[in-house]
């Protein structure tokens, strides 16, 4: 407080100004150079055996310092810090599967649901709305029209076949917008 004040004081015309911020650097948090490492390690490009260094050179992305030493020390543990990370999620992963193997074969799926029907996961009629919906068949003929034209929509309520129809045209719209939008950017 006294040094913004000392020039009214002592009557200078010279007026301190607050220090200015530094430049805040990218962190490695959310850096895009992390995500392409993480990337590269699950896809097996940058092995276990690999050096650091023959991971370095592989994109510019990971160069973060502005020496060979700087890069050198932060790169070296953070290859180590997210080599670590990968190989424990695939443990708890794989932990995780085994687990939901053994729960299956002691209680597998129901195969009829609340109402009585079959299970519409991996049912013939899910298979073949998913192609009839891409066919368009749904906008050339009647609910009811649709729900005739297979016998194994018939194992379904008339009602469930329309919301499962409803449902596929909203996936199929939402995937086409998804796939705009990541191609776009």
């Amino acid at each position: 407080m006294l040094q913004h004040l000392s020039p009214l004081l002592f009557g200078c015309s010279t007026i301190i100004m607050p220090r200015t911020k530094k430049k805040k650097e990218v962190s490695w948090r959310n850096s895009r150079g992390k995500q392409m490492l993480l990337q590269d390690i699950r896809d097996g490009r940058i092995p276990d055996d690999m050096d650091w260094k023959d991971a370095f050179v592989q994109r510019p992305e990971f160069d973060v310092g502005d020496t060979w030493e700087e890069a050198r020390r932060l790169f070296e543990g953070r290859i180590k810090t997210v080599r670590k990370l990968v190989n424990e999620s695939s443990k708890r992963s794989t932990t995780e599967l085994e687990m939901l193997r053994q729960d299956r074969a002691v209680c597998p799926p129901a195969a009829f649901n609340h109402r009585g029907e079959p299970r519409w996961d991996q049912s013939a009629a899910q298979t073949f709305l998913k192609q009839d919906v891409a066919d368009k068949k749904h906008e050339t003929m009647s609910r009811t029209a649709f729900y005739n034209s297979r016998p194994a929509y018939k194992l379904f309520e008339k009602r469930t076949i329309s919301k499962h129809i409803d449902q596929e045209i909203r996936t199929v719209k939402f995937l086409k917008q998804y796939r705009q939008r990541r191609d776009y950017f």
